[in-house]
């Protein structure tokens, strides 16, 4: 692969900002890492751009340690970082001499964005089964002025896209509806923000900023506001003036707001009013092609193979796989390597040791493959059937689940409705027939190659046409 020297630095920097985001909380990360941009590279300098000499001062303080050890422990000590500000990238709303804030320019002024990731946008976002209902209904609110869903709340556990749907939606407003004014905010800098101007005694300028020089609110991560009675007052009071003003309300959370500790019941009532809107973890297909998407956008064409292998291993997490996806992009330029398999396991093996060691399997997935290899429902698994159809495979998935889980004999008979006395039997009857007869033989070797694979489904989906049982049920 042949990539500039700038790319492959970049690449490097994204890769370095994937990875102390792992190492932050979500507000801070938001607030701090995510604004500042790889603008030039020199003498193995990577020169980053910051929107203001003060948040330049900030950085070097409190996270440039930080950021260089993660640059030095992912690519090797023979680089350095150095921060500039930006020349036009400077806080317009800021006076450098009060250090008040001034909000006569708000609406013409790009900072009004404030927090909106030019990067999330709804073509970026890679839609499956596990996010298509929160998709579209984002996509009805960012083209609907006057939509019914008012709030929309999306719900997810971090990492699985409820900040890249929310800036999306403000995105596609600022470019489809002119002279809207978006304000994009973390929980945390809502309250810091509220504090700021109680301090100084202007809190008639917070109130003027949030209720009337606002068209759209997206506020991330109000499980923050746990505990918070004076701030969640204060947005109770917001949302009621946006919200009366039919002006579009965007709310994030990794908890619905009745199960937010300390959150006041009325505010949480508000909250949850419009529609709800829930985002599962992306199932091995949707991660495959988060992948497949997420290396088109920078040029390359990822092998299958690489793809599924990260796939298979990085789960439940996106965030997670696009780390993983710019270290694999970043040391294959760096370093002049194909963009392999073997380059796969060992971006993997780097940054997730934890899944170089074996996983043990779970009662579910075992029952789930033995399920598969007998065409079996798990009622039908787990009923009260005495058929040797259903039977012998019962007996079989006792077997495997004492084998390769750490499960007592009375956790297992309870997965299969059974007592303990029920699972010593089984036990002993497949430990026999193992000894004995060939056919049971091959029946255990099969299934313990999907159980002990990793992901024992997906393993069975590639396979499944290409292998066959060996052997038959007598």
């Amino acid at each position: 692969m042949v990539a500039s020297r700038e790319e492959g630095m970049d690449r490097v920097w994204r890769a370095v900002k994937e990875s102390i985001q792992k190492t932050m909380s979500p507000e801070a990360f938001q607030r701090w890492i995510r604004p500042l941009r790889f603008v030039g590279y020199r003498d193995k300098t990577l020169i980053i751009g910051c929107p203001s000499s003060f948040f330049k001062e900030w950085v070097e303080s409190h996270h440039g340690h930080r950021l260089q050890e993660v640059l030095d422990t992912n690519f090797g000590k023979g680089f350095r970082l150095q921060y500039h500000v930006v020349k036009g990238e400077e806080d317009p709303s800021r006076s450098e001499t009060t250090g008040q804030m001034n909000f006569a320019h708000l609406s013409s002024s790009p900072l009004w964005r404030s927090g909106l990731n030019g990067n999330y946008t709804f073509e970026r976002f890679v839609v499956g089964p596990c996010n298509e209902f929160a998709y579209t209904a984002s996509l009805e609110v960012a083209r609907t002025p006057q939509t019914r869903y008012n709030p929309l709340l999306l719900l997810a556990d971090v990492g699985l896209g409820k900040s890249h749907l929310s800036s999306a939606i403000g995105n596609h407003i600022l470019t489809h509806e002119r002279g809207k004014r978006v304000y994009y905010t973390t929980a945390e800098e809502f309250v810091n923000e509220m504090v700021h101007f109680l301090k100084n005694r202007r809190f008639e300028a917070f109130k003027e900023k949030f209720r009337h020089q606002c068209d759209v609110l997206v506020l991330d991560g109000v499980q923050f506001l746990s505990g918070k009675t004076r701030t969640q007052s204060e947005l109770a009071h917001t949302f009621d003036a946006l919200f009366y003003s039919k002006k579009r309300i965007v709310l994030t959370s990794n908890l619905h707001p009745r199960d937010i500790p300390e959150m006041d019941e009325a505010l949480s009532s508000r909250l949850s009013s419009g529609l709800t809107v829930d985002i599962k973890p992306p199932d091995f297909s949707t991660r495959c092609r988060i992948l497949t998407h997420k290396a088109r956008m920078e040029g390359l064409n990822l092998p299958p193979e690489v793809a599924e292998y990260i796939a298979e291993r990085i789960t439940g997490n996106v965030r997670h796989l696009e780390s993983v996806l710019i270290h694999l992009i970043a040391k294959s330029s760096l370093l002049h390597r194909p963009l392999d398999l073997h380059l796969a396991e060992e971006v993997v093996a780097a940054l997730h040791p934890e899944l170089t060691q074996p996983r043990r399997p779970t009662i579910e997935e075992i029952q789930e493959c033995v399920c598969r290899y007998f065409h079996l429902s798990r009622e039908t698994l787990v009923s009260r059937s005495r058929k040797k159809s259903v039977y012998y495979p019962r007996q079989l998935a006792m077997y495997l689940c004492r084998q390769h889980t750490e499960a007592t004999l009375k956790v297992i008979g309870k997965a299969f409705n059974r007592d303990h006395a029920s699972v010593i039997h089984s036990l002993a009857v497949i430990q026999r027939k193992f000894k004995q007869d060939t056919t049971t033989r091959n029946h255990i070797t099969f299934l313990e190659s999907r159980i002990l694979s990793g992901n024992p489904a997906h393993k069975w989906e590639r396979d499944n046409g290409r292998s066959r049982r060996k052997g038959a049920m007598s």
